[in-house]
């Protein structure tokens, strides 16, 4: 199918489903309700913890569809340029079984976790009309849209919390982030019946994934929209969230990449059905666990030092951010005054000076010096996050505890 053609089809089927889809339009609004009851609690928690408000949940929410249309998009030219046809039910499977895994967790409301148990309950129940193949195929190709979102996304507005870790206090960043993708592919029907694709021939070779149940009499092809939820979460304790995102993403597109494997061969070779639908849901939990080993059991990043404070966070906009003060980074002194405390600080910047100088030990080990003018005004406060000693901790655990989503992983943190 040529190029071109492809996006307009499925450009207007977005449209079409958005606008006249009696089950799209209401999935993706109860979805994106989800997500934001989701991101209120993790709005409310951040407020509490950092004490500061950073972006509105509207804006959040902004986001959430923008880079969710825009990867899904993407998505759908891979789905329906490579012909990969399913049956006309399967969206609605997959909604049912993900929105009971959102009661459980909103973690597992993942396309992957959903498909797997579906294909898995063709044969475990013998329940008819499933598309094991092009499933699989479609858990590929959103996780690689998936991988770009976390890779580009995935660390902006990060939280920063203070919890124990190797009976020390620590600083480290909650990660979340949820994406709704409108993943629009090729359905089969008895009969042509206006608009879409019903017109286009049908060739041994295209779609190179037909469904199972293809019968004699569907011949005729049309498009049809699915809603795959893409998130990311995770805790960055010895790395930077940057650094963190960077790499969940590169072990998502590789995790894409076997999907897509084991979705081809599974058209060839009955048994990576059962295969890529236990891999689906095992390695994608596997990502998580190493993840979490690899943070519970590393060298956290942000502990507190002998000498001076260390910077957790730094505000957006901030006196800190102009001066080029960064996450990780050690303040010796201001102003020719050693700080040891916050209270340090605030007592050196008290007199609202109208021209800093602080003394920095970078994470590199190099020493320099930050300047900035603060004229007229002075300045009151850097704008910063410190990681405070033990005595100075006020705990928030209870406040993390009473998150479904990071529950189990704070637990396991604080009795860890």
């Amino acid at each position: 199918m040529p190029f071109v053609t492809t996006i307009s089809y499925i450009a207007r089927e977005f449209v079409t489903s958005f606008l006249a889809g009696y089950l799209f339009l209401p999935v993706y609004v109860i979805i994106l309700f989800i997500i934001k009851k989701h991101y209120e609690k993790y709005k409310g928690f951040q407020a509490d913890i950092a004490e500061r408000i950073r972006k509105p949940i509207k804006e959040l929410l902004k986001e959430a569809v923008f880079y969710g249309l825009v990867s899904g998009f993407a998505g759908s030219i891979g789905a329906v340029h490579a012909g990969v046809a399913m049956s006309s039910q399967v969206p609605l499977y997959l909604f049912v079984i993900m929105v009971g895994l959102s009661i459980i967790n909103v973690r597992f409301m993942c396309i992957s976790y959903a498909a797997g148990i579906l294909i898995l309950s063709k044969f475990l129940l013998g329940m008819p009309d499933l598309d094991s193949t092009q499933l699989l195929i479609i858990i590929g190709i959103v996780h690689a849209a998936e991988s770009m979102l976390i890779f580009f996304n995935g660390a902006k507005d990060s939280i920063p919390v203070y919890i124990r870790h190797k009976e020390n206090i620590t600083g480290a960043f909650l990660m979340q982030k949820y994406w709704p993708l409108p993943i629009v592919f090729l359905s089969f029907i008895p009969e042509a019946g206006g608009g879409g694709l019903e017109r286009l021939a049908v060739f041994d070779w295209w779609p190179a994934f037909k469904p199972e149940i293809l019968g004699a009499g569907a011949l005729a092809l049309a498009m049809n929209s699915i809603i795959a939820v893409s998130g990311y979460s995770g805790i960055a304790i010895t790395r930077q969230p940057e650094r963190k995102a960077r790499e969940m993403a590169c072990q998502t597109f590789l995790y894409s990449l076997a999907m897509l494997a084991i979705g081809i061969l599974s058209a060839r070779i009955y048994a990576f059905k059962v295969i890529g639908a236990v891999f689906a849901i095992a390695a994608h939990e596997a990502m998580m666990l190493y993840n979490y080993y690899k943070e519970k059991h590393g060298e956290p990043l942000f502990v507190s030092v002998r000498r001076g404070i260390r910077v957790f966070d730094v505000l957006e906009g901030s006196h800190a951010e102009k001066m080029g003060i960064k996450r990780g980074d050690i303040i010796l002194s201001i102003n020719g005054r050693d700080v040891q405390t916050e209270d340090g600080m605030d007592h050196v910047l008290s007199n609202f000076p109208t021209f800093l100088w602080i003394n920095v030990l970078g994470a590199d080990g190099t020493t320099r010096v930050c300047e900035l003018k603060c004229y007229p005004f002075g300045a009151r406060e850097l704008g910063i996050l410190i990681v405070p000693r033990e005595r100075e901790v006020t705990y928030n655990i209870d406040h993390l505890e009473n998150f479904a989503i990071l529950r189990n992983l704070v637990a396991r943190f604080k009795n860890g």
